[in-house]
């Protein structure tokens, strides 16, 4: 804001002037780049919760108890993860939420190989390496790239 005093001659009464403020129906834009958002994805094995209580009831038994079935679940994935583990040093576990699609809101587990944020884990193993992996998992399905939303 600018004041500017004006004296008369006749008189010695000050008069201000004040410079009127910007038209407001003028808007000035400003651009904002948009934030590049690199989705996250994983690229592993998954395994679906039906799949893991399977393998848990094959290996530890059959039971109807719920809580006893999450427990399978955790505990397949333990020998499932250490087998990758064993062939590939940079495996590891996150769970997939699917956000689309038939199986929306459903969770699988991932045997994670690789994703495209660290550069540590970026490069998928060989596929002999991966072979090894199936073989040793007793899967004949090969992994897959997944969207992955978690830490």
């Amino acid at each position: 804001m600018f004041v500017f005093a004006v004296f008369g001659m006749a008189n010695s009464t000050t008069t201000s002037i004040v410079l009127p403020a910007p038209d407001s129906s003028i808007q000035q834009r400003q651009v904002v780049p948009k934030r590049h958002v690199l989705r996250r994805m994983i690229y592993g094995f998954t395994f679906s919760h039906k799949e893991l209580v399977e393998w848990g009831q094959q290996h530890f038994g059959e039971t109807d108890d719920k809580e006893v079935l999450r427990q399978y679940v955790r505990r397949s994935m333990g020998p499932l993860f250490t087998r990758c583990y064993c062939l590939w040093r940079r495996t590891t576990r996150h769970i997939v939420t699917y956000h689309s699609g038939p199986r929306r809101h459903e969770e699988d587990w991932c045997l994670t190989l690789a994703d495209n944020i660290s550069r540590d884990t970026a490069m998928p193993p060989a596929k002999e390496v991966i072979d090894k992996i199936k073989e040793a998992l007793e899967i004949t399905r090969d992994p897959e790239w997944h969207r992955f939303y978690g830490d």
